[in-house]
């Protein structure tokens, strides 16, 4: 790895230890996407989080951490649940 690139990871790391946002601060209506076959870890981060905002968990069947780019269906299906929440 290069010079700049570790720093640069170094920096990205560091970043990750603090919250970027107050999660209490949002309010609006929220659908949380995870697949189903996704790492435990996310997973379990997912459902805490929709939980703690009052989200909906949105998690397809068959589908991995990259959705929104291996099941472009999936990711259909997501945004028109978004969007119904929005008109309602």
């Amino acid at each position: 790895m290069l010079r700049g690139e570790r720093f640069a990871f170094r920096e990205d790391l560091v970043s990750q230890l603090h919250n970027p946002f107050d999660t209490d601060d949002l309010t609006c209506p929220m659908v949380l996407g995870c697949g189903s076959d996704t790492s435990s870890m996310m997973e379990n981060g997912m459902r805490i989080f929709a939980q703690r905002s009052n989200a909906e968990l949105f998690r397809p069947p068959g589908t991995d951490h990259f959705v929104h780019t291996n099941s472009p269906s999936a990711l259909a299906e997501m945004i028109r649940m978004t969007v119904k929440l929005g008109e309602g």
